[in-house]
């Protein structure tokens, strides 16, 4: 069975496009939803374990849908081996699915940009920042920021600690996804927190520092819709 999701249904807006509003609302509708799972299954998972006999439940559920015992002894083996990765899993998570929504987000606003540019009959982007906006999602976030104020000529306001702390998150995900979380020279190359880790080390993660990012994210969010919409208010009605 086919899942879509459809963006939300809103009012128009005198004097802004309602395309990036409605991007923009539900990113942040699942990038708040990513943090409320993650912290709901955490406490859920800890009070469960918690309870007598709840892991032999657990593992007789398990057994019942196909684990052999053998199989079990090594699950747990594994686990305790690797105990301190493994717990971290949770607020890994979490970071990878609200970069997924930033990403998603982006690169709808902008092919929203270039959409509206030509309906409202803008200049011509020189050649370079044109072909940057197409692929703006494979751009660091450093860079995403200085393109969509290159292409739309808006100096899109947002708080230089916001934009490094989401870099940060950004690179963090980068190294998990692609170095099961281990510090690596090019994750040096690039944070300001080269005096934490070392190669080799695995990049944890906090709860405090997560829920920054969060709030982070949502506020460059907020800061990059408004001024984008309110620019290109005459353009046509666009569905990405």
């Amino acid at each position: 069975m086919s899942v879509r999701i459809d963006l939300p249904v809103l009012p128009k807006m005198v004097r802004a496009h309602l395309y990036p509003y409605q991007i923009a609302l539900q990113t942040l509708e699942f990038v708040q939803g990513a943090m409320f799972h993650m912290i709901f299954m955490d406490i859920a998972a800890g009070q469960r374990v918690r309870q007598p006999g709840a892991t032999a439940e657990i593992e007789k559920e398990m057994i019942a849908g196909g684990t052999t015992q053998d199989v079990l002894d090594l699950h747990w083996k594994t686990w305790a081996k690797y105990k301190v990765i493994f717990e971290g899993f949770v607020f890994q998570n979490a970071i990878v699915s609200m970069q997924s929504h930033w990403d998603w987000y982006l690169r709808k606003l902008g092919a929203f940009i270039l959409f509206a540019r030509q309906a409202v009959a803008a200049p011509p982007l020189p050649s370079k920042t044109s072909k940057e906006l197409k692929r703006i999602g494979f751009a660091n976030f450093a860079d995403q920021i200085t393109i969509l104020r290159e292409s739309t000529g808006l100096p899109l306001v947002v708080p230089t600690e916001s934009v490094e702390r989401v870099k940060e998150m950004s690179l963090v995900r980068n190294i998990g996804l692609h170095n099961r979380w281990e510090v690596d020279e090019g994750y040096l190359g690039q944070t300001n927190s080269t005096d934490l880790w070392a190669v080799g080390d695995i990049r944890t993660v906090k709860s405090a520092e997560l829920l920054r990012w969060h709030q982070d994210l949502m506020n460059v969010i907020n800061a990059t819709w408004p001024p984008i919409a309110e620019r290109y208010v005459d353009a046509p009605d666009f569905t990405g």
